[in-house]
């Protein structure tokens, strides 16, 4: 919760000719200050917000439409009369207001306010073993007597504002070349973050260390880190040299003696080097042809105002540009001299543990700080351990104990009996950590514990991580009855053959069985009709058992079949047989056997027989299921000589009684498939017959006159027994 309170800081601001103008003021500052020698310093956690209001008044009350200016390390942040910053990353900053007035009263030095926020610590906490057994009290902490062994190593920070000092380059050799440039940089770091150049003049010099054999060569310019270039010397002097160098060797092994130059708007000589390779030179020590330019400081050629708004901070590069051949040199350092009164000042802070201790949650018994008693859920459990420094900042990191599944336990028991000692009680174990070692409370291990009568036995599980369960299992001792199954088998078609075994699962033989009240020596009561039996049993000590069940009946098979013809002729007598046959429900059909009514048979659900000789024969099929039933189906096949058919060549329906009629004689045929046309010369029908052989009498059935003495034609059709379609046709004669 932020807490906003009045905190007067007052700086007087005086103007040259009405004295003082208007007293400065910091209020409503919502963080709480330290003072320390005489410097106001905000405690601050990452991510905390600093807010404070600028009030400017004088005798007549608050100045009328003042300006504000804040800045962090000298960068402009604010024109607002409140400042409010969120700092989210630890380190120091430099809070700074400044205040003017409509008559251009301004404060002679600023308020500055000194933020710390706190670095971040390392936390390093271990907690060994990691693993537990869940639901059970256990204590963390760095004493030998923890269950768990707790260690934290917190390392805390600091922070120290950058030093700035003159940085120099590296040498830096610079080869013969025409039109070759060569480049060396610097690095500044030390100013605020964002702070730019306000003022050419902050750039105090260009400070370098250099000889070159032959000034006429070189173009030399410096560029900013936002990469705005200023030449700070054009070809010019000819011959004049950079220092004491060695002319003509053209080896980097053999480097002169660099002197001391440097640019500025401020130069000790005041003109620039192209300038002072006319009127400002020194002789060759060693007696050479050649002039020196004097080492001093002189103005660029272009001008440092074009770094203005340029960040300080960063790369500066020199960049030397060889235009001609035959000369070379080397730039020994270079650095660049920054007004002092811009950087920031030199301040640090350190930061220290005050407060440590373990975080609630539900799973924590008791905390005393730093060790606790937890008791773990099954799973992860995270604990936090929070730390609080010397500017009430907390940081906290988890530890995270795992609990391991419950030891699951089903028990299989079986009690005991009539008291025949036969109680049993099996436990099946999962979870928790295998392997498992169970102890019962008679010293027995293992998880199968027999011979039990009746009564409560303990026992206590325990996992291969010391996670230990503690139960106990009831052996009851049943007197309900003894237990046994029965195996019935059915009787099959009254028979007879129905049993019942009698099968003990508890109790101590020897036993005794009775079925209906009558008495059987052995478990396996025979040779049982379908009924309702009541079945007892009784064993060695006196404990008895009874169940009724009904023994059922399971009918005999249906036999039945199909056959391809009933009726054949002896010469084409080939009749197949299926079996249409079914078992009663329960049962299943083992055999199929065939006789055909001569002697022979055959076996199958499917057979076929050619009858060769004239009669009747009953065909007889015999089934047997799997319980011995079996049942019979006879159906007859009438053996018959083949078809004939005969008719007359002519016939005189005269009425006299003597061949009267047309008939057509047949034998051995289906007569009701019978069809006879006959036609006159001419094609057309006169007389039809279907389904009977009634004959022809001479009458047309056309007209219903008598036909005319004539020959005509019939048709004839027919089916024999084997459904086979047969024709006849022929000419007949009707005479007087």
């Amino acid at each position: 919760m932020n807490k906003y309170f009045i905190l007067i800081f007052t700086l007087l601001s005086f103007n040259s000719l009405f004295g003082q103008c208007f007293i400065a003021e910091i209020a409503n500052v919502n963080q709480d200050q330290v003072v320390e020698e005489n410097i106001t310093f905000f405690n601050l956690c990452p991510g905390e917000t600093l807010s404070m209001q600028a009030i400017a008044s004088d005798d007549n009350g608050p100045v009328v439409s003042p300006s504000f200016s804040w800045f962090i390390d000298e960068t402009d942040y604010s024109n607002l009369q409140t400042f409010t910053r969120t700092f989210d990353s630890p380190g120091g900053y430099i809070v700074s207001l400044m205040i003017e007035d409509n008559d251009g009263c301004e404060m002679e030095e600023s308020l500055d306010f000194y933020v710390r926020v706190s670095t971040i610590p390392t936390i390093d906490l271990s907690v060994n073993p990691s693993v537990v057994c869940p639901g059970v009290i256990t204590s963390i902490g760095a004493d030998t007597s923890s269950d768990l062994d707790f260690s934290g190593e917190i390392t805390t920070g600091a922070w120290e504002s950058l030093n700035c000092e003159d940085e120099f380059s590296e040498a830096t050799y610079l080869p013969d070349g025409s039109g070759a440039s060569y480049s060396t940089d610097i690095y500044l770091g030390c100013f605020g973050d964002g702070q730019i150049l306000t003022d050419a003049n902050d750039i105090i010099s260009v400070d370098i260390n250099m000889e070159h054999s032959y000034s006429g060569d070189l173009d030399i310019y410096l560029t900013s880190p936002n990469g705005v270039q200023v030449t700070l010397f054009q070809q010019a002097g000819g011959s004049t040299w950079f220092g004491e160098a060695t002319d003509g060797d053209l080896t980097e092994t053999n480097p002169g003696v660099g002197y001391d130059y440097g640019w500025s708007m401020n130069p000790d000589y005041n003109g620039t080097m192209v300038d002072g390779v006319t009127n400002n030179t020194i002789p060759d020590p060693a007696g050479g042809f050649s002039n020196i330019l004097t080492p001093t400081s002189y103005f660029p050629i272009g001008d440092f105002n074009d770094f203005l708004g340029c960040p300080i901070n960063g790369t500066w590069t020199i960049t030397v540009t060889d235009n001609i051949f035959s000369d070379n040199g080397w730039i020994f350092s270079w650095g660049i001299q920054i007004n002092q009164s811009i950087i920031p000042s030199s301040w640090s802070f350190e930061n220290s543990i005050t407060e440590e201790y373990f975080i609630d949650n539900p799973t924590i018994t008791s905390n005393s700080g730093n060790s606790i008693s937890i008791e773990p859920n099954v799973g992860p459990n995270t604990y936090y351990y929070e730390v609080v420094d010397n500017f009430g900042c907390t940081f906290s990191e988890p530890i995270v104990v795992t609990g391991t599944s419950y030891i699951n336990i089903s028990e299989d028991i079986s009690n005991e009996y009539c008291g025949a000692d036969d109680g049993e009680v099996t436990l099946n174990l999962s979870g928790g950590t295998p392997q498992y070692s169970v102890i019962w409370a008679n010293g027995t291990q293992g998880p199968t514990l027999t011979d039990l009568t009746e009564g409560t036995y303990s026992y206590t599980v325990e996992d291969e991580l010391g996670c230990e369960q503690t139960d106990n299992v009831v052996i009851q001792n049943s007197e309900l009855g003894l237990l046994f199954d029965l195996i019935v088998t059915s009787d099959r078609c009254d028979q007879g053959i129905g049993s019942i075994e009698i099968v003990p699962s508890n109790g101590s033989s020897p036993y005794t069985f009775s079925a209906n009240g009558v008495p059987s020596n052995t478990n396996l009561i025979e040779n049982l009709y379908q009924d309702e039996y009541n079945i007892e049993i009784s064993d060695d000590f006196g404990c008895d058992g009874s169940e009724t069940i009904e023994l059922e009946n399971i009918l005999g098979p249906n036999a039945n079949f199909s056959q391809s013809h009933d009726t054949v002729t002896f010469v084409d007598g080939l009749v197949e047989f299926i079996s249409l046959s079914s078992p009663a429900s329960g049962a299943s059909l083992e055999n199929h056997q065939w006789t055909f009514g001569n002697g022979l048979g055959d076996e199958g659900v499917q057979t076929e027989f050619d009858f060769v000789q004239i009669g009747n024969f009953p065909v007889a099929l015999t089934i047997t299921d799997d319980g011995g039933c079996s049942d019979t189906y006879l159906s007859p096949v009438v053996v018959v000589e083949d078809y004939w058919a005969w008719a007359p060549s002519a016939f005189t329906p005269n009425g006299d009684g003597i061949n009267d009629f047309f008939i057509i004689k047949f034998d051995n045929i289906i007569e009701s498939t019978l069809q006879v046309f006959i036609y006159d010369r001419w094609g057309k029908l006169v007389f039809q017959s279907s389904g009977n052989n009634i004959g022809w009498d001479g009458t047309r059935q056309d007209n219903g006159i008598k036909a005319d003495i004539s020959s005509y034609k019939y048709y004839a059709s027919f089916n024999t027994y084997r459904n086979k379609l047969q024709e006849k046709t022929g000419v007949i004669l009707l005479l007087n």
